[in-house]
């Protein structure tokens, strides 16, 4: 008995840990959003900046916020980062600037959209509405930001902010990733069991 239990520590208990971790933390973020993936509950963003409320966004959360937000003053991508998940798909961040005096930033990989971000004239009557998750830029993100807009912001008045609305985080494309990690995790956890049951006859 103590051999097996040696030979089950050696050879599956990394399955039986990655297993557990992946079904435990995808299915916490899945409760934590559970109102934006399954009733579409969303936050209007123009709505808080207006009203002069705290951005929304805690790091430190488990859960997300997920925001619409309409434009109409767009400035050029000032980055972009390779989606490993895709080949060849890239994901570009865009700078805006607000009714408020801010700048913050959209991320976007639907052409689409960029199409439509790059076409709009910054006219009041000429918007566009976005929808995705609220967060902060990583480091590069912000070295990017910081390099292309910070003279600019400063000579407009403006506060620069490392805000991004993230395009790419749709309703069906979270409830995708978090299902895929319980998958994982449970062929991971069929993976150990196979293994016990194996060892066990022999």
């Amino acid at each position: 008995m103590n051999e097996i239990k040696n030979k089950i520590s050696r050879s599956g208990v990394i399955f039986l840990i990655g297993g557990l971790m992946f079904v435990v933390i995808a299915v916490l973020m899945m409760i934590a959003d559970a109102d934006y993936i399954f009733h579409g509950e969303i936050t209007d963003l123009n709505a808080v900046i207006e009203n002069g409320e705290s951005m929304p966004y805690d790091r430190d959360s488990l859960s997300s916020t997920y925001v619409t937000y309409t434009l109409y003053m767009p400035l050029d991508a000032y980055g972009y980062k390779t989606d490993f998940s895709i080949i060849g798909s890239k994901t570009y961040n865009y700078a805006v600037v607000d009714e408020s005096g801010m700048i913050l930033s959209v991320k976007v990989k639907d052409k689409k959209i960029m199409e439509k971000l790059e076409s709009l004239s910054g006219d009041k009557n000429d918007t566009m509405t976005v929808t995705g998750r609220l967060s902060k830029n990583g480091t590069n993100m912000t070295h990017f930001l910081k390099d292309n807009y910070s003279t600019f912001a400063q000579n407009e008045g403006l506060e620069l902010t490392q805000y991004v609305i993230d395009t790419t985080a749709t309703r069906g494309h979270t409830a995708f990733l978090y299902c895929f990690g319980i998958v994982m995790g449970i062929a991971n956890l069929i993976i150990f069991i196979s293994r016990v049951i194996r060892l066990r006859r022999r």
